[in-house]
């Protein structure tokens, strides 16, 4: 019998709403679809409440996930229809993932009296933070956020991290095939940076780290994976033109294939100026991609420097591209990362850990609302 079924067959199985408000594809939505796919193996019923055409309907889920439609327009028709659908459902409690979703769910969940859980994906101030009943937060640094952005009281956040199953992740085509079909020399140094290219992923400060690299005899090529911003690009897109880095930059847009593009990788770099814990470190991590990363949004809290990833200060271009050029020319150092990533992965991001603790925050937040009534 597998750990999946024997938890199952341990817990009662629950009537579970997760609702987004993104059409695309992000960080957040990635793992509102595995955290669906893995209630769904442990027996729960899931309803995926989502807006017309999203991607996350789109992807497939083992039996047991229903597809909801909604505008999440907070007027009183659809908050009406909404809540009495999921009155019919018996739902137990309602999980929410984006910002307007957070805001519809928690106006649903005080009107029909639904237990309300919300994970914080990204901090911003919006007061309704307290109108739930549990808030996930994937770092402690966001714990914290929390609690002086939104006054949630300490004793309803728990901190639980984004999972991602250890292992090899399934890859469609080779090293060798990828890298040929961008064009990539096979002994090139290939750094991939995946996310929204825009101001708070800051891209600009990896390129001006690449071309320093470049300077110090590094055959270094970069990868830049995500949906654009329009103003941003085009910052970047003149940096490349003015430091002559057309060969040696490739701007792929949003992709699919981001398994493969980092089973061609040698180094995953993320130097945002802000995050909670991307998801996509924790995708590289798996995949046996050494990580540079910069400080923000708790990394430190969660990840050790020098042992899982290489962690430089944020905005530091200095450190960032000697930690870059570190990785570029220590093999054994690399190995050593890709190594005790992957055992992270294993020990503390796994889902039987993570999902487990996301059903005892389910079952607190059920107990809250029976607190409050």
């Amino acid at each position: 019998m597998s750990g999946i079924q024997r938890i199952s067959r341990a817990n009662k199985c629950m009537k579970i709403v997760q609702i987004v408000s993104a059409r695309g594809l992000n960080g957040a939505i990635r793992h509102c679809a595995e955290l669906t796919r893995e209630l769904a193996l442990r027996g729960h019923k899931v309803v995926l409440a989502h807006k017309p055409g999203a991607w996350i309907a789109k992807q497939t889920y083992p039996p047991g996930v229903e597809f909801f439609e909604t505008s999440l327009k907070r007027h009183p028709d659809e908050l009406r229809r909404v809540g009495r659908a999921f009155r019919e459902r018996g739902v137990e409690v309602i999980h929410s993932h984006n910002s307007s979703a957070h805001f519809f769910s928690v106006i649903i969940a005080v009107l029909y009296g639904f237990p309300k859980v919300a994970t914080c994906h990204m901090p911003f101030v919006q007061p309704y933070w307290r109108w739930n009943d549990r808030v996930i937060a994937p770092s402690p640094s966001t714990a914290r956020l929390q609690r002086w952005l939104n006054w949630v009281p300490r004793r309803r956040i728990d901190v639980i991290p984004y999972f991602l199953q250890a292992g090899n992740p399934h890859t469609v085509r080779s090293r060798s095939e990828v890298r040929a079909s961008l064009g990539v020399a096979p002994d090139a140094f290939l750094i991939i940076c995946a996310g929204e290219i825009g101001e708070r992923k800051n891209q600009l400060l990896l390129l001006r780290a690449l071309v320093a690299l470049r300077e110090n005899g590094c055959d270094a090529v970069l990868l830049l994976a995500g949906r654009t911003l329009s103003k941003y690009l085009r910052k970047v897109e003149a940096f490349v033109d003015e430091e002559g880095l057309g060969d040696r930059v490739q701007l792929l847009g949003s992709r699919n294939d981001l398994t493969d593009l980092l089973a061609a990788s040698d180094c995953f770099c993320l130097p945002s100026n802000r995050e909670v814990m991307p998801l996509a470190c924790l995708e590289a991590m798996a995949a046996g991609v050494a990580v540079v990363i910069t400080e923000t949004g708790g990394i430190g809290e969660l990840l050790e420097n020098g042992e899982d990833a290489m962690i430089v200060p944020r905005g530091d271009l200095v450190a960032l591209t000697r930690a870059l050029a570190d990785v570029a020319g220590d093999l054994k150092l690399r190995q050593n990362l890709i190594q005790s990533a992957r055992e992270k992965i294993a020990r503390d991001f796994h889902p039987d850990i993570c999902v487990e603790r996301i059903l005892d925050t389910y079952r607190g937040a059920r107990r809250q609302k029976l607190g409050d009534s």
